[in-house]
């Protein structure tokens, strides 16, 4: 068991160069997975009211990378600019659990896909009252949905402005995905190319998005 409280880390292996169109980024002695923590397979990883910034993984999980089996819990946790080719904050693998309250992912990029969340096949996810803004990626720029995957946004859900290629909040990829929404507001997302808010990929996807409050915008 391995618990997080009341804790705020600074990564500090990035630097940033403010120019041209994009931020440039320059890294040293960058793990490969899991910029801030690695959590191995089959392990239980609780974090509360802690702040993560400015954290880099050269290949998957930016701020988490959350192996197979593992059981990630968070509550009134914020990550700000973190970076990895995939997941950008968090990348999930294969059989994984996600319960997530009260979490705040800004700022954090993708160069392949998703600039918050990679969730990799087989994994089920519970985010309550979770807010991904001005996230970017290639593919998913808040969230890249694999494999038979089932996602459920809840208690006032927002993704606002995130961009992507393809799929600026959510890309859902592969056959047998379900992604739920209740009560989820989706604004200001933009795709260069496909699906400003959400982009579905595959077959028989049942999509649900619900509730009074529920608005799904596209750009």
């Amino acid at each position: 068991l391995q618990d997080v409280i009341c804790c705020k880390l600074v990564g500090y292996n990035l630097v940033q160069e403010i120019g041209n169109a994009t931020d440039k980024l320059r890294t040293e002695h960058v793990p490969l997975h899991g910029g801030a923590i690695y959590s191995e397979i089959d392990s239980h990883l609780e974090g509360y009211s802690s702040t993560f910034s400015g954290f880099v993984a050269s290949a998957r999980g930016g701020f988490i990378f959350s192996d197979a089996d593992s059981t990630c819990i968070l509550e009134d946790v914020l990550v700000t600019e973190c970076v990895a080719d995939y997941g950008g904050a968090f990348y999930t693998s294969v059989g994984g659990n996600f319960n997530m309250t009260a979490v705040q992912i800004r700022n954090c990029t993708a160069h392949s896909a998703g600039g918050g969340f990679f969730f990799d096949g087989s994994i089920s996810a519970s985010l309550n009252s979770l807010l991904v803004q001005d996230c970017t990626a290639d593919s998913g720029g808040g969230m890249f949905v694999d494999d038979s995957t089932r996602i459920d946004l809840s208690g006032n859900c927002s993704m606002i402005q995130n961009s992507a290629k393809v799929g600026g909040a959510v890309y859902v990829d592969q056959q047998g995905v379900l992604l739920g929404c209740a009560g989820c507001y989706m604004h200001g997302n933009m795709a260069s190319a496909m699906g400003g808010a959400v982009y579905m990929s595959g077959r028989h996807y049942p999509y649900h998005c619900q509730g009074r409050r529920s608005l799904l915008e596209t750009t």
